[in-house]
C-alpha cells in the first residue's frame, strides 16, 4: 500500500466481484475450455473498458498501466478479480466506473433501451460498433446454462449491481447477434473483383486449409484468403510479401471483405502471371 506526502494511505487496489451462482456453479465445477474462455474473455473486457473510460474522460490516462489478479471465492464459484493501479490515487473510485460500465452495457443489452445507457452513453455507442467488445460480454454469460444458473457483478462495497439469469443471458445474447445481422443498404454477398495489394501471412485453420492475409492497397489488412483449387505451399510460397494483383471472388459482409478467393493473379514488378 502506497503512502502520499502526508502518511495517508493510498488504496492501489480495487476489487470487482463476478460471480456464478446455482446448478454446477455450487458443486464448484465448470469445463476448463468454459472457464478459460471466460477468463480470457474477463481480462480483456476490462481492459477495454479502462480504454474507452480513459477516451470519454471518466478515467485518468495514468490509470491505463494495471494489473489484474484473479482470486477464487471460498464456497461458491466466484471469482474476484483484483485491479492494481500503478497510479493508486483513485483505484476506488476506478472500480466503481468499470463496474458501471459493464453493468451499464448488459443492462443495455438486456432492454435495448437508451435511456439505459445512463451516464455511459458515450462508451456504450462505440461498444454497438466493437465486435470484440461484445464478444467478450457473451462469453462472460455463457456459462448459465439452466433456469437456476445466474451470473452476478458485484462492486467494490459488495453491493450486488446486476443479476443475470438463463433467460436474461437469452435475450443479451439474442440482442448482441441482431446487430451483426445483414444491411440491406451495404455491400453483402460474393462478387468478383480486381484488387491490389500484399499477401503478407501464411496460416493453416483448424480444418488444415490453407489460407492467406490479403492486405488490400489503400483498404483492410489481413484479410482472410484461400487460392481456389488444389494448393501447394511450394508452388505458391513466390507470392508471399510479392505486391500483386489479383482476380478474386470476394465476400462482403456490410461493406467489409471477410473473405477472398484468388482465381489468378499478376506481379505488378514481375509481370508474371499464373493460372491457379
Amino acid at each position: 500500500m502506497s503512502i502520499n506526502l502526508f502518511g495517508e494511505k493510498l488504496e492501489n487496489e480495487a476489487v470487482i466481484k463476478f460471480v456464478y451462482h446455482g446448478g454446477s456453479f455450487d458443486s464448484g465445477q465448470m469445463q476448463i475450455r468454459i472457464l478459460y474462455t471466460e477468463l480470457q474473455s474477463l481480462e480483456k473486457l476490462i481492459r477495454d473498458s479502462i480504454s474507452l473510460l480513459i477516451k470519454s474522460g471518466k478515467l485518468d490516462s495514468g490509470l491505463k498501466d494495471v494489473d489484474i489478479y484473479l482470486q477464487l471465492e471460498k464456497g461458491s464459484f466466484g471469482e474476484r478479480i483484483k485491479i492494481i493501479f500503478k497510479n493508486p490515487t483513485f483505484a476506488k473510485v476506478a472500480a466503481g466506473v468499470i463496474t458501471g460500465l459493464v453493468v451499464s452495457t448488459y443492462t443495455y443489452y438486456l432492454s435495448k433501451n437508451d435511456e439505459s445507457m445512463g451516464s455511459y452513453k458515450a462508451e456504450i455507442q462505440e461498444i454497438v460498433n466493437n465486435k470484440s467488445y461484445k464478444e467478450n460480454l457473451k462469453n462472460l454469460i455463457l456459462p448459465i446454462e439452466g433456469g437456476e444458473e445466474s451470473f452476478v457483478i458485484q462492486d467494490n462495497q459488495g453491493t450486488v449491481n446486476i443479476n443475470i439469469n438463463y433467460s436474461q443471458k437469452e435475450n443479451i445474447v439474442q440482442n448482441i447477434d441482431r446487430e451483426s445481422i445483414e444491411d440491406p443498404l451495404l455491400k453483402n454477398g460474393e462478387f468478383e473483383e480486381e484488387l491490389k495489394g500484399i499477401i503478407r501471412k501464411l496460416d493453416l485453420d483448424a480444418q488444415k486449409n490453407n489460407y492467406f492475409g490479403f492486405n488490400i492497397d489503400n483498404g483492410p489488412s489481413r484479410v482472410s484468403t484461400s487460392v481456389k483449387g488444389e494448393f501447394n505451399l511450394n508452388s505458391y510460397k513466390e507470392l508471399i510479401n510479392e505486391h500483386i494483383k489479383i482476380k478474386a471472388k470476394v465476400r462482403y459482409k456490410n461493406d467489409i471483405p471477410v473473405h477472398i478467393e484468388i482465381i489468378d493473379y499478376d506481379f505488378l514488378s514481375k509481370q508474371e502471371k499464373l493460372n491457379l
